[in-house]
């Protein structure tokens, strides 16, 4: 669903709407007896898609409830990711072992992550396991509406919009503003997703905020492709039996993660350019406000 000015739901209703139609496709997701792997992706990205919309909501941010609530997510996400680490990275080093003639991957570490895949996959729907303990921490979470005076929407959007490019850039600066840190550039990612997950929420008028949306899709695919080489280099370093075995891996993963990097640098930097005032101003016109 998106939301527009031009709709008579105010954005404060749309927001908790939404973001409880996330937690329910999460919870649906959490339940899939096949295809579990595919299941957690979508079950994640719902739960981050709300964690975003989460941030959106008029109110105090740092009250009690409001961090309560994004902890239940948070916590939710958790159970899986180790699920999620570990399906993904199979597909990783499969992807790096076609391109590889020479074998780059030893197979023994192919056996490894596996193994390692099946098993989680093998006890997902366990009373103790993953996919249990997510969907118990989301059927306890209530997104609690603030009592009082009814929020301006222009205003709202800008405060949360604007909050989200602010971190982003700041972010932007320290992952790209000296040595290239695999946690800093992380830690982009999820700031860049969140401002994503948020524009996507508006219904874009214009062909710039679509794109913005688009570069940002872009972006987060490279710094998720980066992190997963980073996450597989830790998997080899903890799993090989020798240092020359790993050698060769280790430094094909480090670079291709460099060159990942590289490729996301003058586009974080394009993406996020303008002074925040600026950045809304085009949000603003592109939602085309009612008149009068």
């Amino acid at each position: 669903m998106t939301w527009s000015p031009q709709q008579s739901e105010s954005l404060s209703s749309a927001l908790g709407r939404e973001i409880g139609e996330q937690v329910q496709r999460a919870l649906g997701s959490f339940s899939v007896k096949e295809r579990v792997g595919e299941a957690v992706h979508e079950a994640r990205r719902a739960i981050k898609r709300a964690r975003s919309l989460l941030k959106m909501l008029p109110g105090d941010r740092a009250s009690r409830s409001r961090r309560q609530e994004d902890r239940t997510l948070r916590d939710a996400g958790r159970c899986v990711a180790e699920l999620r680490d570990a399906d993904v990275l199979v597909g990783v080093a499969a992807g790096l072992h076609l391109d590889a003639p020479d074998e780059r991957v030893p197979p023994a570490l192919m056996v490894s992550l596996r193994a390692d895949r099946d098993r989680l996959l093998d006890a997902a729907h366990d009373q103790h396991g993953p996919l249990r303990q997510g969907r118990d921490r989301l059927l306890t979470f209530v997104v609690t509406q603030p009592n009082g005076d009814q929020v301006d929407d222009l205003e709202l959007l800008r405060v949360g919009l604007v909050t989200s490019y602010e971190s982003a850039r700041t972010q932007r600066r320290v992952a790209f503003g000296g040595i290239l840190i695999a946690e800093s550039l992380h830690e982009l990612r999820k700031r860049a997703k969140n401002l994503r997950y948020q524009l996507e929420f508006l219904d874009a008028g214009t062909a710039d905020v679509r794109q913005m949306v688009s570069d940002l899709h872009h972006l987060t695919d490279l710094l998720g492709d980066a992190n997963d080489l980073v996450v597989l280099a830790k998997y080899a370093r903890a799993r090989s039996t020798t240092e020359e075995e790993s050698r060769e891996l280790l430094l094909h993963l480090e670079e291709a993660a460099g060159v990942v990097w590289m490729e996301a640098d003058p586009l974080c930097g394009r993406l996020l350019s303008d002074e925040a005032d600026a950045f809304f101003l085009r949000v603003e016109h592109d939602l085309r406000w009612p008149q009068g």
